[in-house]
């Protein structure tokens, strides 16, 4: 019986980490292009800041009651990738027999995209200075983000 060669040691890079190349890609109209992929700044997370935006009234009906923090699809948003807290706006939760604005705003289908992301930058902008003037901005978020939230 012959027993076959151990596979050979495979040599570990010592050097320095290599540059991301550009990588060829081919967009919709076929010509090949080089793409850099640029990494994404980390988005703000701030859980004293979503629970001051889910205790305000509803941005979008004004109801007051049980809201949550709705973030905005836009900022920094991807595949399993929520956006900035900075972005959040409270929105009134679905109820027995009530669809709340939540859903409507962000799933139903209601608003075009462009309406959407106008909606929601409105609201987004109109919660941080709400919570400014009422002088509960989160210490956390003070070193992160200048005064007014911007």
């Amino acid at each position: 019986m012959t027993w076959a060669k151990p596979p050979a040691r495979v040599k570990q890079w010592e050097g320095p980490t290599p540059t991301p190349r550009a990588a060829p890609v081919r967009i919709a109209d076929h010509k090949a292009r080089l793409v850099v992929p640029l990494p994404k700044d980390a988005p703000v997370r701030s859980e004293a800041y979503r629970r001051l935006v889910a205790d305000m009234p509803c941005a979008h009906c004004g109801r007051q009651g049980p809201s949550q923090c709705a973030h905005s699809d836009s900022g920094g948003k991807g595949m399993g990738i929520k956006s900035s807290d900075l972005t959040c706006y409270p929105a009134c939760a679905d109820a027995p027999m009530r669809r709340g604005c939540h859903s409507i705003i962000g799933a139903a289908g209601m608003f075009t995209r462009a309406a959407r992301t106008e909606l929601e930058t409105q609201y987004a902008t109109q919660t941080r200075a709400k919570i400014v003037a009422d002088g509960s901005w989160p210490e956390s978020l003070s070193k992160l983000v200048n005064v007014r939230g911007e």
